[in-house]
This record gives C-alpha cells, sequence and structure tokens, in this order.
C-alpha cells in the first residue's frame, strides 16, 4: 500500500513540473497586441508613453478605438485608450473617431472630457469650433476639460475663445481656473514663437 501512495506521490510531482513547464512557455510568447494594449491599460497609475505603444505595433490605433467604442469594456479602459488616442497626431482614423466622440450626445463624461483633450493634440487649430460648444456644458468638470483642451491646441485663436469663456463663467472657481489656463496657454505660445535674427551693423551695433 505505502508503495502504491509513493507511486502516486511521484506522478503527481512530476505532472505539476511539466505543467510548471508548460506555463513558463507559454509566458514566453509575445502576447497578442490586444493583450498589450490591455494590460497597458490596466496599470492604473502608469501612463504609457507613446514609444510603449509604437512598440506593440501599428495596429495599436485601431485597437484603443475598438476598446473606446466598446459598451462591454470597463469605463476607465476606456477612458485610458482615448487618451492614448491623444498620441496620434495624422492618423487618418483617430480624428475622425475623436470628432464623433465629442460631438455625439450621449458620449459618457468620462470620454468625453479625455476625447477633447485628444482632438485637441490631434487636431490642433482645426479642432477649436468643436471644442468651444462643450464651454457652454451644463458639466462643470466638461467645461474645465473644453478649458484646457483649447489650451492645448496651441493656437492663439484658441485664447480668445477661452478668455471670452472665462469672462462669462459662472462659477467662480472654474472661472479662475480658465484664466489660470489661458495665461500659461499664453505663455507657452510665447516660448515657442521664433526669436527675430539678430543683425550685426557695421559699427557694432544690432538692430532685431
Amino acid at each position: 500500500m505505502n508503495h502504491l501512495l509513493t507511486g502516486l506521490a511521484m506522478i503527481l510531482v512530476l505532472a505539476g513540473n511539466g505543467c510548471a513547464a508548460s506555463t513558463a512557455s507559454a509566458e514566453g510568447v509575445r502576447p497578442s497586441s490586444m493583450q498589450a494594449v490591455l494590460s497597458l491599460l490596466a496599470a492604473e497609475e502608469h501612463v504609457a508613453s507613446a514609444e510603449e505603444l509604437s512598440r506593440i505595433g501599428p495596429e495599436v490605433p485601431d485597437l484603443l478605438i475598438r476598446i473606446a467604442q466598446d459598451r462591454e469594456q470597463d469605463i476607465a479602459y476606456r477612458a485610458r485608450a482615448t487618451s492614448y488616442l491623444g498620441y496620434y497626431q495624422g492618423n487618418p482614423t483617430v480624428e475622425p473617431f475623436l470628432s464623433s466622440l465629442v460631438t455625439t450626445p450621449d458620449s459618457p463624461t468620462a470620454l468625453l472630457r479625455r476625447g477633447l483633450l485628444s482632438l485637441a493634440r490631434v487636431s490642433k487649430g482645426k479642432a477649436i469650433p468643436t471644442i468651444s460648444p462643450h464651454l457652454k456644458s451644463q458639466d462643470t468638470l466638461v467645461r474645465e476639460a473644453a478649458a484646457r483642451a483649447l489650451a492645448e491646441t496651441d493656437d492663439a485663436a484658441a485664447l480668445d475663445v477661452l478668455r471670452q469663456a472665462a469672462s462669462q463663467e459662472r462659477e467662480p472657481y472654474l472661472r479662475q481656473k480658465m484664466y489660470e489656463i489661458a495665461e500659461i496657454a499664453a505663455e507657452r505660445s510665447a516660448r515657442s514663437r521664433p526669436k527675430p535674427e539678430v543683425q550685426e551693423q557695421p559699427d557694432g551695433a544690432s538692430t532685431r
């Protein structure tokens, strides 16, 4: 009897080792692109860089759009996917998707707010007419997101729209925040402007 029990124990040990080896082998296989994207979206405290996403493959923008559209998917994943679409300026499918997202009346607030910022990053000044109406949203968080998005366009015209919205904002906190956002955006715009060349004069003086 003891010999029988010992034999069974040995079989179980060997079987366990075989399973462990199979698992290790499986872990060594590169996961699918979708699995890789979902893994990044699951990392709540980590913001993936454009480089990290590009290493997964050229299909990532389409995968992010699929996740953002999937109503069965966790809303947090959908929101992060929408944020990461802001990396894809010039992508032919990203800009139309984001424009549709922010103009669809029943878009979840979490997606709408991130969609506004991502659209600003990929479309720049072209996005101003699409973003501006959200400055009149009934949702304070959406109005703030729209203000931040306008600043992200790096367009001087957006600053005028933002300052006008700030002057009409009914919430004191958000009104102050809008002015601050506009000021920061103006300073950033001024720093990014090319400096005039200095021309040396024959007498050693210089003019701008």
